[in-house]
C-alpha cells in the first residue's frame, strides 16, 4: 500500500529531524511492504522567509490531501521579534492545529506549579554555581526573567530557563550528553569561560569542528541560555535536543542567541543547547542559587520543588 505524507520540515532542527524520520518510514515500508510518497509543505519561519507569512495559503488543504503529516519543529529566535502576527511561527502552529482538528494537550500539568516556584526562585537569585565532574562554573542571572515551559507552546516540554548576564560566566564545564549540531555528532564537549567568553573549547577529535562553530560570530562564544531540565519521562539522551534538553536531572547552557523572553543581549546566528546530566548514575553534581543548594545529583533538595524529582512525579 502507498501512503502520501505531508512533510513540514519547519525550522531549526526540524529539517534534520524530518530527514531522519523519513529514513525510519522507508525502513518500515521495506519491512512491511508499504511505499510512501512525500509532499513538502511550508510552515513557520521558513515560510515567512519564502513567501512573507508563516502560514501560507493552501497549507491546510495540502495536508488534508495527504494520509498523514510529519511535522519537525517550528520557530526560532530569528522570527521571535516579528510585530506582524502573520510572520510569527507560533501563529502558523496554532492555525494548523485548528484547521486539522488537532487538540491533544499532553502537558506536565502536575509539575507546572513547582516549575513556577523554581522560576520565581531563579528570578530572585543573583548568582548560580554549578559543580560536578569536570565542572566548576558560576555566573549571574540577576534581573533576567525565568520562564517555566510546561507544554503551553512546545511538546515535549519540561524546562525552566533564563539567561546568564552576558559577561558574568567564569569557570569550566564538561557536558556528558552527546550532541548533534549542524549534522555533526559531538561527545564530551568541554568549555572554559572567562568573563562570559568561551576562551577554550574541546571535543576530542571534533575539537576543530567545535571551534569553527563557536567562531560563527562574536555571540557564538557567549551564553544565551541557562536551564533546568525537569521532564520525569525523559531520562536518557537520544542525541535529539528537543528531548535531551528536558532530561530529568539535567541542565543546559547555550552558546549563542538568547531568547527574546529572557534576553541578555547576546546575538548570534547559532543557538546550541549543550546538556549535562547530573544524576548519580551520570556522575552527580550540585547546583546552587546564591549559595543555597537547590539540586544535588539531579534531585531538588527543597520540599517545594520535590514534585519535580522523578520518584514523585
Amino acid at each position: 500500500m502507498n501512503y502520501k505524507i505531508a512533510l513540514i520540515r519547519g525550522d531549526g532542527i526540524g529539517p534534520e529531524v524530518v530527514g531522519e524520520a523519513v529514513k525510519v518510514l522507508e525502513a518500515v515500508g521495506k519491512k512491511f511492504g508499504h511505499t510512501f510518497t512525500y509532499e513538502d509543505v511550508l510552515l513557520g519561519g521558513c515560510a515567512t522567509d519564502a513567501v512573507g507569512k508563516s502560514y501560507p495559503d493552501g497549507t491546510a488543504e495540502a495536508c488534508k490531501a495527504c494520509d498523514a503529516v510529519l511535522l519537525g519543529a517550528v520557530g526560532g529566535p530569528k522570527w521571535g521579534h516579528a510585530s506582524n502576527p502573520e510572520k510569527r511561527p507560533e501563529t502558523a502552529l496554532l492555525s494548523i492545529r485548528k484547521d486539522l482538528g488537532l487538540y491533544a494537550n499532553l502537558r506536565p500539568a502536575a509539575l507546572r506549579p513547582a516549575m513556577r516556584k523554581l522560576a520565581a526562585m531563579m528570578e530572585k537569585a543573583e548568582y548560580v554555581k554549578i559543580t560536578g565532574p569536570g565542572t566548576d562554573i558560576s555566573f549571574s542571572i540577576k534581573g533576567l526573567p525565568a520562564i517555566p515551559c510546561a507544554g503551553e507552546c512546545n511538546l515535549p516540554d519540561g524546562e525552566v530557563f533564563t539567561a546568564p548576564v552576558i559577561d558574568s560566566a567564569n569557570g569550566h564545564i564538561s557536558f556528558n550528553t552527546p550532541s548533534l549540531f549542524q549534522g555533526i555528532p559531538f561527545d564530551n564537549i568541554r568549555l572554559t569561560l572567562k568573563n562570559g567568553l568561551v576562551v577554550h573549547a574541546e571535543a576530542g577529535d571534533k575539537t576543530g569542528e567545535l571551534n569553527a562553530i563557536l567562531d560563527t560570530d562574536p555571540g557564538a562564544r557567549r551564553l544565551g541560555e541557562f536551564a533546568f531540565g525537569v521532564n520525569p519521562a525523559i531520562t536518557r539522551p537520544m542525541r535529539n535536543i528537543l528531548f535531551d534538553e528536558k532530561i530529568s536531572g539535567s541542565f543546559h547552557l547555550t552558546p549563542g542567541q538568547a531568547y527574546h523572553v529572557a534576553d541578555n543581549g547576546n546575538q548570534s546566528r547559532i543557538h546550541w543547547d549543550m546538556v549535562c546530566i547530573q544524576t548519580e548514575a551520570a556522575g552527580g553534581g550540585d547546583i546552587y542559587l546564591d549559595g543555597k543548594l537547590v539540586r544535588r545529583n539531579g534531585l531538588f533538595t527543597l520540599p517545594e520543588l520535590a514534585i519535580l524529582n522523578p520518584s514523585l512525579s
